[in-house]
């Protein structure tokens, strides 16, 4: 579970900070601030890039917080830009590199309780 949880969602969240790197890249030869694209939508119906990004931190941070029994570390949502984009993918990054394999010892076993589902547990 340590692999799949830790090992495989830094590697998404450092695949994140690539398409990041060419979003900048593509706005620097097109000439236009790259914060445009920080703010579209790939379709309608979703939610935009920024908002992606801080969701995916959201769902590693928490994920692994959890099954190691620790409360994941709260960020606040304020990202708009590139650059706090960045921030909050290697604020992410170290909180799950931080937590050790012993940590996820009987994580199978742990009761998960998530703040909007008050008295469910998982």
């Amino acid at each position: 579970m340590y692999y799949q949880i830790i090992s495989q969602c830094i590697q998404g969240l450092k695949q994140l900070e690539v398409w990041i790197d060419k979003a900048e890249q593509y706005a620097a030869d097109k000439k236009f601030d790259v914060n445009i694209l920080m703010h579209s939508r790939l379709a309608l119906d979703m939610k935009d890039f920024i908002y992606q990004v801080t969701s995916a931190c959201d769902y590693v941070k928490a994920g692994a917080g959890r099954l190691a029994g620790q409360t994941p570390p709260k960020h606040e949502d304020t990202e708009q830009t590139i650059e706090e984009a960045r921030v909050r993918i290697k604020k992410t990054i170290a909180y799950a590199e931080s937590i050790k394999e012993a940590q996820f010892e009987c994580a199978n076993e742990r009761m998960i309780v998530v703040p909007w589902q008050p008295g469910q547990a998982y």
